[in-house]
């Protein structure tokens, strides 16, 4: 995360088209490289993660099929990626304080009126669906 943070200020200082560039200059163009790997390896997974989060929430929550939960994400992501820095910057800018509001009230409204009695949630749990080993 942090040489991700670095080598991305450091490509607007720069003004680079590529996370290339400012990344060999960093850590030179073998380690670079190595890093270079390392980054795309990683935005991948996060890739994975997001679309599989994004079709598993859909799944639960409107009752469509997980893939079409992914693919409403992907083009989501797609949509995103096209509007440009700024844009990106605008839009999160908006939408991160009401999340944040909205995840306070929801947090209150649960903690000041729960579905579930906190004496009661032993009754809900079945110790028996755990993980086993080490997951």
């Amino acid at each position: 995360m942090f040489i991700g943070r670095q080598a991305a200020k450091l490509g607007n200082r720069l003004d680079a088209d590529s996370h290339l560039e400012p990344t060999k200059l960093l850590f030179g163009e073998k380690l670079g490289a190595a890093v270079d790997y390392v980054l795309v390896f990683f935005l991948y997974g996060v890739m994975i993660i997001m679309l599989a989060g994004g079709g598993s929430a859909f799944q639960e929550s409107f009752g469509v099929p997980a893939w079409l939960g992914s693919l409403v994400m992907a083009i989501a992501v797609l949509i995103t990626l096209t509007m440009g820095f700024d844009k990106i910057l605008v839009a999160l800018g908006a939408v991160t304080p009401a999340l944040i509001i909205i995840v306070i009230i929801i947090a209150t409204v649960n903690m000041t009126n729960p579905s579930v009695p906190l004496s009661e949630v032993g009754t809900y749990t079945d110790i028996t669906k755990t993980p086993t080993g080490i997951w």
